[in-house]
């Protein structure tokens, strides 16, 4: 067994159960009131009963920046940064995630690392 891949994997709790999950595959997670939406890849989608604040340790995984009080981004599935004086990013779903002002310059120190 890739004894980093079992690292890896989170546990999402959701109605229809434990959902096992690898942070690479989620996209982005979307504040919902008092419940957090897990976007993945494919476009499957998980409903957890918790808030997005909850999730604020994923941080700690060195790719996923909370960019909005509604959203954290997986930066390695930013398509495109666009409107850098308005902050905002296209993801590979084609959704547009609107940037706070006071998350740009922590998102743009990570992009700035992808740049060759």
């Amino acid at each position: 067994i890739d004894k980093s891949s079992l690292d890896d994997k989170i546990a999402l709790q959701s109605s229809e159960g434990l959902t096992l999950i690898y942070p690479s595959d989620v996209l982005y997670l979307k504040a919902d009131g008092a419940y957090t939406q897990f976007i993945l890849r494919g476009g499957k989608r998980i409903t957890v009963a918790k808030t997005l604040n909850d999730f604020m340790k994923l941080e700690d995984k060195g790719y996923f920046v909370r960019v909005h009080r509604s959203y954290i981004i997986n930066v390695n599935h930013i398509k495109k940064v666009l409107k850098m004086d308005k902050g905002t990013v296209l993801m590979e779903d084609d959704m547009e995630v609107s940037v706070s002002q006071d998350k740009k310059e922590q998102l743009y120190k990570i992009i700035e690392g992808f740049k060759i």
